[in-house]
């Protein structure tokens, strides 16, 4: 029914709690997530029942029919697999699986009788994502899954990860803040501590929370204000970290899930993409597609999720490219507590940048050189623009952050849709 979920096992011999989940919507529609990932981009395999009504079942009969069912008119909205036509004694049993993948077996009921798998929701073993946890990208090696790691990067189990990162970073804390010694204020959720950066000296404020925070609040964040030129050397970062995924890696890689949050700082300020768990891989030399059911929301989702079009490494490049106007301009994408037209980023860098008002976008107390911020404002509207084929390529658009190349005037992100 609707508002239920299954939850993967962790492997067929351990039925505790695995990485995947089967939930079926409150509008109809069955679909498979990464377990801790929300929001539809985040899918693998759905049903096509969207908006078919709030009273739909999953039903397996006596024949190994699987179909979806509206209870309030009886209808059948979709068969997913075929009945058939004698059951001849067997038996059958629908099961989300360990590896994320959702199946319907058959079992004779004769003594050498083996159960056998008669549907499932995809043939390929590399669809469910975050298949290869953290950081891993997987490749189908004849019809198995082989979880591989980009060069330099180990296996980790998620939990492991996590809990390692945070002890390491409550160290780092102790230490900048030389064990939170000077208390420069105090707000309701904690204490704010004078921290300084030790290979440049640079001051800092962290915050110690000392209270439960609610929901989406829960993860402790830091800020450092970097200046223009930290700015363009981290966008440059990032912009070298895909150009090496789309073009350098022996299969090229497609991110899918470029953002700020994918975006981590070493020691030196360098910044690397991390969460390869949602990659996509082109699993052939000559392609450079790759299809997908899946809509996408507004934010650093290409539009192309949205019409569900194929993927391609476009929709990184239009990703990185919100990532980069978030860089320059300092602010969310999506900031509803703005004036209306100020709400939605890349509208108004658009409008700051027909009125040749880019000032506004940085600000009277931030030294920025003007010629640089018109490059980088050109560089991430090509980005975004909404047709993919008008989009840079990211070898061309690190060109462009570098200053090698010109920079032709962009046209608005959504003239091309506007035309037709």
């Amino acid at each position: 029914m609707n508002g239920n979920k299954l939850i993967s096992s962790v492997s067929k011999g351990d039925h505790s709690s695995g990485i995947f989940r089967l939930e079926m919507q409150g509008d109809g529609h069955l679909v498979s997530y990464p377990l801790e990932y929300y929001g539809v981009q985040y899918a693998y395999w759905a049903s096509g029942t969207w908006g078919t009504g709030n009273h739909i079942t999953l039903n397996l009969d006596d024949n190994g029919h699987l179909y979806l069912l509206n209870e309030t008119g009886g209808n059948n909205i979709r068969n997913l697999s075929a009945a058939e036509s004698s059951n001849d004694g067997k038996i059958y049993r629908m099961t989300f699986d360990a590896d994320g993948i959702f199946r319907v077996y058959s079992l004779t009921l004769d003594p050498k009788g083996n159960w056998s798998v008669m549907w499932s929701s995809t043939d390929d073993k590399c669809e469910p994502k975050g298949l290869c946890g953290l950081n891993g990208y997987c490749v189908r090696n004849d019809t198995e899954a082989d979880c591989r790691m980009p060069p330099g990067i180990r296996f980790c189990k998620f939990r492991d990860l996590e809990s390692r990162v945070q002890e390491e970073f409550r160290s780092k804390l102790e230490q900048l803040t030389n064990g939170f010694r000077e208390e420069l204020g105090r707000g309701a959720s904690g204490t704010v501590y004078k921290g300084v950066i030790p290979y440049n000296q640079k001051v800092v404020a962290v915050k110690k929370l000392e209270k439960a925070l609610v929901e989406g609040e829960r993860q402790f964040q830091r800020e450092i204000k970097p200046n223009w030129e930290e700015k363009v050397e981290i966008a440059r970062d990032i912009a070298c970290s895909i150009h090496y995924l789309h073009d350098d890696c022996e299969t090229q890689i497609i991110h899918c899930d470029i953002k700020p949050q994918n975006i981590l700082m070493d020691e030196h300020c360098c910044a690397k993409i991390s969460d390869f768990g949602l990659a996509k891989l082109s699993k052939a030399p000559d392609q450079t597609k790759t299809s997908t059911g899946i809509r996408g929301m507004r934010g650093y989702v290409a539009p192309e999720w949205h019409r569900r079009l194929p993927i391609t490494v476009k929709a990184d490049v239009y990703s990185f490219g919100v990532v980069l106007l978030e860089i320059i301009c300092g602010r969310k994408c999506l900031d509803w507590s703005r004036r209306e037209e100020e709400a939605v980023l890349e509208d108004w860098v658009y409008d700051c940048y027909e009125a040749k008002e880019l000032g506004k976008l940085v600000g009277e107390e931030e030294e920025v050189d003007m010629r640089k911020l018109e490059r980088m404002v050109k560089v991430g509207l090509w980005c975004i623009q909404d047709e993919p084929s008008l989009r840079s390529w990211m070898k061309k658009v690190l060109l462009m952050i570098e200053g090698t190349v010109d920079i032709p005037t962009p046209p608005s992100p959504t003239s091309f849709l506007s035309a037709i």
